[in-house]
């Protein structure tokens, strides 16, 4: 009757372990089961509990402010979890030893943006589903650039420009794809405006510059010359179906 009491859970108030106190079920006096762990730094983790360790689902509070909720294995956070940070920034996603790791979203809160990723030791890496209020971004990070998180979207958006292959979108229906230079140059962008002409050239501080081709949405083409972000010359072009056409102005 003894032996069998001895391996029931059971209620355990009070129970000292390596670096803090535990209240909950135990088994073999070890927590096991439904549990509080009270650090003696300040932390605590409420939740499951297997042989000692944490495992299953559980959360913990740190003292710094951070915060896990989700699935622990082995006394390590583990597959799908919930990260919130003091600065009230969250990630919803994979996670490994309190990591960002795995598929998974990033909420940047001072920026106003969500990262949708894959995730390296809380690095981005491969594809990129940035939103943002002023911008969207859908792309790939080029290889061996380093994830970064800057003071303000538009200094974010400039790193995405020179880390990164893809599209700009903005809300006014502008779209910008192509190999940037720095955040304010680029050669060889496709550039859709907002009436839907295509443009075909190079970009300086943020402007077209140079011979440009643009193609209308009737599909006629034609090459034209900016200077400073201003179209100075339409050169000539060709109306859809090949037939060549000139313009001079």
């Amino acid at each position: 009757m003894a032996s069998t009491l001895r391996n029931l859970f059971y209620k355990f108030i009070g129970l000292h372990i390596t670096g803090g106190r535990y209240y909950g079920q135990v088994h073999g006096h070890l927590p096991h089961g439904e549990g509080v762990l009270r650090y003696s730094s300040g932390s605590v983790y409420k939740g499951q509990f297997h042989n000692g360790l944490k495992s299953g689902f559980g959360k913990l509070n740190h003292k710094s402010g951070f915060s896990y909720s989700g699935s622990w294995k082995n006394g390590k956070t583990t597959g799908n979890g919930e990260l919130r940070y003091k600065n009230g920034d969250f990630y919803i996603g994979e996670t490994n030893s309190m990591l960002r790791d795995g598929v998974g979203s990033l909420y940047i809160k001072h920026l106003d943006i969500k990262i949708s990723s894959q995730w390296k030791n809380n690095g981005a890496v491969g594809k990129l589903d940035v939103i943002n209020r002023n911008f969207s971004f859908l792309g790939t990070l080029k290889p061996d650039s380093k994830f970064r998180v800057h003071s303000s979207a538009e200094q974010f958006l400039g790193f995405l420009k020179k880390n990164a292959y893809g599209t700009i979108r903005f809300p006014d229906g502008r779209t910008i794809e192509g190999e940037w230079i720095d955040h304010e140059n680029a050669d060889s962008v496709k550039l859709t405006d907002p009436s839907g002409i295509v443009w075909i050239g190079n970009i300086r501080n943020k402007k077209l510059e140079g011979l440009a081709q643009a193609t209308l949405p009737s599909g006629e083409v034609y090459d034209c010359l900016w200077r400073d972000g201003i179209q100075v010359r339409a050169i000539g072009g060709k109306l859809n179906g090949g037939r060549p056409k000139y313009l001079f102005n």
